[in-house]
């Protein structure tokens, strides 16, 4: 289960008595038939298509129906091809029954402002079945602030997430490991699971420098995050980026694309770039680098500010219980 699912569970449980299923299937539908008919809503994280028979029954039973639209679901981006309601994706076809599986909802939940204008106009939701309620974050442990605010940053890059054939494009992986040519005294990380042929084609792409350190514990990736100097998140599509959002916790400068939400979390904490110049990034990071740059507003307290995890619980318990009542 994601992070940002776990995160949303355990705020549900505060209030209301919530049955976790994994649904992959109608067999799910039929194995879990006696939880969904006593229970008074149904949440699903993600507009996924595959909800659509777990939709279908909540509404025949008279259920309350909340989705949260996560970003695959409403996103159309043709350049990749990339997108739920990409209208050329299987002929059309998973767009038409996503947009009706959205109509169905009764409450549609946005994680950011990007997110929200994708809704409205990918999946031609409505206005007021929509709320906005933008991610929530934790702060670190009392021993890793400490840590912070002794050690001084590392000169060196990190990105975070899966590595496979789709990512190393949508997650910008491979303009980084371009990126990386252009400093090549410069550490560049690569931290996640990943895919041999997806590896080998960064490998190829990236500096001598750059180190693909695969899968890493949350204690492990918890040391990277207290020494890396930036953060990277180069993406054509984002819906949020909490990998961006927890990297900026630990201080880490981030350099980002311009595009979707990815700016929205930044705001004035870091840089937004434009992906096709990389020589343009590499003179931005090269300053971060060297200290010759700052960006105007603290990295670590614009998450704690904008996005604190009682903020997100706030919103979504108050929707929850607003839809309860109708």
């Amino acid at each position: 289960m994601s992070t940002f699912v776990e995160r949303d569970l355990h705020i549900l449980k505060r209030r209301y008595v919530v049955w976790p299923v994994r649904y992959h299937s109608v067999k799910n539908v039929v194995d879990n038939f006696q939880t969904i008919h006593k229970v008074d809503a149904i949440f699903c994280w993600f507009g996924s298509i595959r909800f659509l028979p777990l939709i279908l029954l909540g509404k025949l039973l008279k259920k309350k129906i909340i989705v949260v639209s996560g970003g695959y679901d409403v996103a159309n981006v043709p350049e990749l091809k990339f997108g739920n309601m990409w209208p050329k994706y299987k002929w059309g076809l998973p767009r038409i029954l996503g947009i009706i599986l959205f109509r169905m909802a009764d409450r549609i939940l946005c994680v950011s402002e990007s997110n929200y204008h994708e809704t409205l106009v990918n999946a031609k939701v409505p206005p007021k079945k929509t709320v906005i309620i933008k991610h929530g974050f934790s702060d670190i442990s009392e021993t890793l602030k400490k840590r912070l605010h002794e050690n001084s940053k590392d000169i060196m890059a990190i990105t975070v997430g899966i590595i496979d054939s789709c990512t190393i494009h949508r997650k910008g992986l491979l303009a980084v490991a371009r990126l990386s040519r252009y400093l090549p005294d410069t550490p560049f990380l690569f931290i996640g699971k990943y895919e041999p042929e997806a590896i080998k084609i960064l490998r190829q792409e990236s500096s001598e420098k750059a180190q693909f350190m695969g899968f890493l514990e949350n204690s492990e990736l918890h040391e990277f995050l207290l020494k890396g100097k930036i953060y990277l998140q180069l993406s054509v599509h984002e819906a949020f980026g909490c990998s961006l959002a927890e990297s900026m916790l630990f201080n880490c400068i981030p350099v980002v694309s311009n595009k979707y939400a990815l700016p929205e979390v930044v705001g004035n904490a870091g840089f937004c770039v434009n992906t096709e110049d990389l020589k343009g990034i590499s003179v931005v990071v090269d300053k971060i680098l060297k200290g010759n740059i700052y960006p105007l507003e603290n990295p670590r307290e614009r998450i704690l500010k904008e996005f604190p995890i009682e903020k997100r619980a706030e919103k979504l318990l108050s929707v929850m219980k607003d839809i309860l009542k109708d």
